[in-house]
């Protein structure tokens, strides 16, 4: 969340709820919002944010390979 400026950054990134977004740091980013983040991060030049490091934050759930 840095990367952006904080949580209320990513908020507007993604037009999450506040509390949603708190709650990413525990689960992680919902997919459906790694796109807009994806692309914020290129329009900002914020390096290292893509598909395979926002996927390696999230914690695998039961069944799934880590």
């Amino acid at each position: 969340f840095r990367a952006f400026g904080g949580k209320d950054e990513v908020q507007a990134i993604t037009g999450a709820a506040r509390n949603a977004v708190n709650n990413w740091r525990a689960a992680g980013v919902p997919f459906r919002h790694w796109p807009a983040l994806i692309r914020e991060a290129e329009r900002r030049g914020v390096p290292g944010i893509s598909f395979e490091t926002l996927g390696s934050t999230r914690p695998a759930r039961e069944g799934e390979a880590a």
